[in-house]
């Protein structure tokens, strides 16, 4: 059978084979006539010598082409496939969110009632797409999927080089609706993959959260409030969660520009250890480091500040000493307030163990004032012990619940006591929501609606924390 024989009978097979997808004969034309390629230039071998090359040029474009129309074809079938798979699962994807639609508008609903706020408005629900009455899920016309537009004009490629001249016409209609099927069920998983924000404990999409490098989940809204939070609390600066820093990149896409730069500068401030401010009460400006010789203009109020005693500039004497700062000093020791080692600000102690951690992140002994863990002081007081247990049985039951349960309130603070001293030193990550409202430990506020506590011990609360909810 000569060449073109076999070139001229495959193309005759092809004009009534089926025009679908049918990979597998389409191969088998190309394998045929890459089979033909190969016995042609066999037999141009024992002919005269074409000096001119065509001959060579023409079999290598035309293998070329072939070799491409095979990868095209390969690339088709993965295509494919994946697409049945995705058509598959779609009515699976699209019933688990109907249900989560409906599961989150019940939780807003009690929500609503709850706090007493007005019921709001009910969002459409996703419809899961329709089942021939007997039968399982099969995709419906709007999930019908078709090649999409960089497979067209391949398969057009190979319908006019290898096929009959009936298939070279192809119809782009589905090219949308594969499109917007995709986009739908893509929107379905983000929307059934669900993380719990550790501030605020509400599921999110996963398009909705941002995962810090402790492995949390925020919701932007509380990512947001947490970078607002520590430009104006110097304890949260930097942000972080579990001891280990946010990266403003994670939050800069939810932030204004004002925003991100007010933080970048309180963190600037921040990370200097030996600060120096203006001190001119009315204006308190930071101005950078201190210390070394020569002053400094506020750039607030353009006043001069010395370097050294941080005092409004002398230039008639050496640096003397603020007597209000001495007012201060006898004041602290006269109520055994300490001082930071770091920072030098005062602090109190109000319960708990003598192991003081200061806003700068600088630790220290409350009673000497050394550097924690330098030193041979007692680590607690029996009185200040107690009192911290009481104040976190007190966080964990609520002030009517621990009214109305008297013996087990009691019982439980001495569990609270024996687990403080051996564990007084160590912090835990693991939240828990408490309804009603109480006290929170940081900052004093009394929050009217819930508290997040932390364990230490299953059923012992080691600290309770403020949400700004």
């Amino acid at each position: 059978m000569t060449s073109t024989s076999v070139i001229t009978q495959t193309r005759e097979l092809a004009v009534f084979e089926d025009e679908g997808d049918n990979n597998d004969f389409m191969s088998l034309v190309i394998s045929l006539q890459l089979e033909d390629l190969e016995a042609m230039e066999a037999t141009d071998k024992g002919k005269a010598r074409d000096d001119s090359g065509l001959g060579d040029t023409v079999y290598s474009i035309y293998r070329a082409e072939l070799e491409a129309m095979r990868r095209c074809l390969e690339d088709q079938k993965i295509a494919q496939s994946m697409d049945a798979a995705l058509d598959a699962d779609a009515g699976i994807l699209e019933e688990v969110l109907r249900e989560e639609a409906i599961a989150r508008r019940d939780h807003e609903l009690a929500v609503a009632l709850s706090q007493g706020r007005e019921i709001p408005q009910e969002e459409p629900q996703p419809q899961p797409a329709a089942k021939p009455p007997g039968e399982g899920y099969r995709p419906s016309a709007t999930s019908t999927r078709t090649p999409t537009p960089v497979q067209q004009p391949k398969t057009k490629e190979v319908s006019e080089h290898s096929i009959s001249p009936r298939s070279q016409t192809s119809s782009s209609d589905g090219q949308g609706t594969s499109i917007a099927s995709s986009s739908r069920i893509i929107t379905a998983v983000q929307n059934i993959i669900k993380f719990e924000c550790v501030i605020c404990m509400t599921s999110v999409g996963s398009d909705q959260a941002v995962k810090v490098p402790c492995g949390h989940h925020y919701d932007f809204d509380c990512l947001v409030e947490l970078f607002l939070q520590a430009t104006k609390d110097e304890s949260l600066m930097p942000a972080r969660c579990c001891k280990q820093p946010i990266p403003l990149d994670l939050a800069r896409p939810h932030l204004t520009s004002q925003q991100a730069l007010e933080y970048r500068a309180k963190e600037i401030e921040h990370d200097t250890p030996n600060r120096l401010y203006c001190p001119r009460a009315t204006c308190s400006a930071f101005l950078g480091a201190a210390g070394g010789a020569g002053t400094v203009t506020c750039y607030r109020c353009a006043v001069r500040v010395c370097k050294e005693c941080k005092a409004l500039e002398h230039p008639l004497g050496e640096c003397r000493p603020d007597f209000g700062d001495e007012t201060m000093l006898e004041l602290a020791r006269r109520e055994g307030y300490q001082r930071c080692p770091v920072c030098h600000r005062f602090t109190e102690l109000a319960h708990g163990c003598y192991h003081m951690t200061c806003v700068c992140r600088a630790q220290f002994c409350y009673l000497c004032g050394a550097r924690w863990k330098t030193c041979k002081c007692r680590e607690w007081d029996e009185e200040r012990l107690l009192d911290r247990a009481q104040a976190q049985v007190r966080a964990e039951f609520g002030r009517p619940a621990q009214a109305a349960q008297v013996p087990l309130f009691r019982q439980r603070v001495a569990q609270a006591v024996d687990y403080l001293r051996d564990n007084h030193d160590c912090s835990h990550p693991r939240w828990r929501y408490r309804a009603g409202g109480d006290n929170c430990e940081e900052c004093g506020h009394y929050l009217p609606q819930f508290l997040l506590r932390v364990f230490g011990a299953p059923g012992t609360v080691s600290k309770t924390a403020v949400t700004w909810m």
